[in-house]
């Protein structure tokens, strides 16, 4: 298990095989702040921060950016996916699934491959999650999107004007 503690100031992080016992593994991801959301998949813990970055880990103490270098990276349209802010993760389907702002969605099998892929919405995303083998996005002004696979996705009807921040 993995867990993070979420300030500017003093992030830290956390593990523990059996939910009793916790040990302190450090202050953040390669110094650049805690992880904004955490999700695992495929063997593979993978976070994600306000920054655009996205760490992945095996063991949830050491951790990697997808390319490597620093652990961490910062998505640019000269690198891989997003500068967009990323905000939430989940997995379901064999497909990890990433959410943030502008109607931001990617999708990864490795949490290390991202595909960036386009949605019918221009709205901010700050929740997905997985159930009953569809993905749902909540955000900005009742946005709701739904997904088969996280890659597809699309629009439903809003139940509501105000922004949605939780789905489950």
């Amino acid at each position: 298990y993995v867990a993070t503690v979420r300030t500017i100031f003093s992030p830290a992080l956390y593990t523990s095989p059996d939910l009793k016992s916790w040990k302190y593994q450090g202050s953040g991801f390669a110094g650049i702040g805690a992880a904004s959301d955490m999700a695992y998949g495929n063997n593979r813990f993978v976070a994600v921060a306000s920054t655009s970055a996205i760490w992945t880990s095996p063991d949830g103490v050491n951790w990697t950016s997808p390319d490597g270098v620093n652990n961490f990276v910062f998505w640019t349209p000269s690198g891989l996916v997003t500068t967009r802010t990323l905000r939430r993760l989940t997995y379901g389907n064999g497909m990890i699934v990433a959410v943030g702002d502008k109607g931001t969605t990617l999708s990864s099998s490795d949490g290390i491959r991202w595909e960036l892929h386009r949605v019918d919405s221009s709205k901010d995303l700050f929740e997905v999650a997985f159930g009953n083998n569809r993905f749902v996005a909540v955000g900005t002004s009742g946005t709701i999107l739904t997904s088969g696979d996280g890659i597809t996705w699309v629009s439903v009807p809003p139940i509501t004007t105000p922004d949605l921040h939780g789905v489950s």
